[in-house]
């Protein structure tokens, strides 16, 4: 899937997600890891502050994906959108 920020269709990098098994916050900490924001021995998930201002985000109707969520909704999906903060797409 290419990872993007909002506003732009340029590819930040790609990543790999499978829709089926993957939940978003497995996805976010995969995004903040890539961006240089999350070492990968750093397991406390919920004390990252990035994580916490992070969202995401389908080109589809700028739907926004939440930490509960599952992948599924992304399923066909090419591009995944994420900002920190507030957006409006």
């Amino acid at each position: 899937m290419k990872i993007c920020y909002v506003g732009s269709l340029k590819q930040k990098f790609i990543l790999s997600v499978n829709p089926d098994l993957d939940e978003v916050i497995e996805v976010k900490m995969a995004i903040l890891e890539k961006l240089g924001m999350k070492r990968k021995d750093d397991e406390s998930i919920y004390t990252n502050p990035h994580l916490k201002k992070m969202r995401l985000f389908l080109l589809k109707g700028g739907h926004e994906l939440r930490d509960n969520d599952h992948m599924e909704c992304a399923q066909g999906q090419k591009h995944l959108f994420y900002s920190f903060g507030k957006s409006n797409i």
